[in-house]
């Protein structure tokens, strides 16, 4: 049809958010800087290849697979792994391993996606009252 006007949609001004995901990199920089401010010994782990500007391309990661994302040291000694994930993220498989692997060595190993999830872990490392945590954690 020619001259036909076209119909106009309706668009929403503000657009529906149903709920805040909370990015994997997020997680980590709180947690970090949480940590850091309470005074224990941790670090952020890299564990991603490295950008080759030669070849344009990431060379693959040579550590070990499935390493946590913040490594430590708690003040009883014992070794702290800490795997960030997103609201809705899931672990791989090595990931799954390397934690399973820490706390069958007696260390602290665990996966957070908020501050609170932290607290619940460790909070007796941090000045925190103790939680109980769900069955599953």
């Amino acid at each position: 049809m020619a001259g036909a006007i076209p119909k106009r949609r309706r668009v929403s001004p503000v657009p529906k958010v149903t709920r805040y995901v909370l990015r994997e990199s997020d997680v980590q920089r709180v947690v970090l800087a949480y940590l850091h401010a309470k005074g224990l010994f941790v670090w952020r782990q890299n564990n991603t290849g490295l950008f080759d500007p030669r070849i344009g391309r990431y060379r693959p990661s040579t550590g070990l697979l499935g390493v946590a994302d913040i490594l430590g040291v708690l003040p009883d000694g014992k070794f702290l792994a800490i795997e960030c994930k997103s609201t809705t993220g899931k672990p791989s498989e090595p990931q799954v391993t390397f934690l399973a692997n820490v706390n069958a060595r007696g260390g602290r190993a665990f996966i957070v996606r908020s501050l609170e999830d932290l607290k619940e872990h460790i909070g007796e490392y941090l000045g925190e009252p103790a939680r109980s945590i769900p069955a599953g954690a």
